[in-house]
């Protein structure tokens, strides 16, 4: 999707409503430079935002692992969320917010760096799809231990791991790479969290080396009041044989089938799903629950 050629209203920036052809920055910008950037993925449904309070939290954590002082106050940022898709006559959309240091001190010291905010929102309407499915290449490379990066947080420096990795795949007929923590075990994708199916349970890597996303939480929750059992465990590449489905989650993709896992470049060693019955039922819930925005 090119954003450029979608995007129409304004972009909230610094406190202001700006046309998103206003919003620049200058090369100089240190987290250009130092990744020293936070951000966040939202929702918007019938022009009810998602779980917003939840991502304002999880973005002003993130700005606090990086030693950012956001301006702005919690009610402040979900205030200017709630009147920019508003303000731009959204209904489905994808929102996303954004705070970086400037171009005041290029050095990774940041004494004196300016703050800068903005929130951005255009029109998304993806949703599950049925016919769509994932061919996962594992990747070779590993999610750092939980005490070398701060995985809780969507920092802009969480992600070059994740960019590094996709260029393995590049030119193949891999949709996405499943990263393996530094212990070997199942972690999650480039930017969506992992759920197995075995005998009608949900099965999942725990959170301590990957993002605990809140659409991961969300389906949590979906299945302890539908009586789904969730297992949260450390999982290993030859587990992933005796599971009977996969599907991925994430803010912007939602429930994505999973159809296979290869675990060399060429394919010669993989597991194929076959079945992904749970995995409709779980779509089909989160789809009722964003539609109608309980949570």
């Amino acid at each position: 999707m090119k954003v450029k050629e979608i995007y129409k209203g304004y972009i909230w920036y610094n406190g202001e409503f700006k046309s998103w052809q206003e919003c620049n920055i200058h090369v100089f910008t240190n987290s250009l430079h130092y990744s020293s950037s936070a951000f966040e993925g939202i929702r918007s449904y019938n022009g009810r935002v998602f779980k917003l309070e939840e991502h304002i939290d999880r973005f002003l954590y993130s700005t606090s692992i990086l030693g950012i002082e956001c301006i702005y106050t919690h009610r402040q940022l979900c205030d200017a969320t709630i009147e920019l898709i508003e303000k731009n006559n959204l209904e489905n959309s994808y929102i996303r917010p954004l705070i970086w240091r400037g171009d005041k001190e290029l050095t990774i010291k940041f004494i004196d760096n300016d703050i800068n905010v903005m929130i951005a929102a255009y029109d998304y309407k993806q949703s599950f799809d049925i016919q769509k499915t994932l061919n996962l290449l594992v990747t070779s490379w590993r999610k750092a231990p939980a005490n070398s990066m701060p995985h809780q947080a969507k920092t802009a420096g969480n992600y070059v791991i994740n960019i590094t990795a996709l260029s393995e795949i590049k030119g193949t007929a891999y949709d996405d790479v499943l990263f393996l923590d530094n212990e070997d075990y199942v972690a999650e994708l480039s930017s969506s969290n992992i759920f197995f199916v075995q005998d009608g349970a949900l099965i999942t890597p725990i959170a301590n080396c990957c993002l605990n996303g809140i659409t991961r939480k969300t389906i949590i929750e979906i299945a302890a009041r539908n009586n789904i059992q969730v297992v949260e465990k450390f999982i290993t590449l030859e587990e992933l044989r005796y599971y009977d489905e996969a599907f991925a989650t994430g803010t912007a993709s939602e429930v994505v089938s999973i159809k296979s896992i290869s675990f060399d470049k060429e394919g010669v060693d993989k597991v194929t799903f076959s079945d992904n019955n749970v995995t409709v039922t779980i779509a089909e819930l989160y789809s009722d629950l964003v539609g109608a925005n309980r949570i």
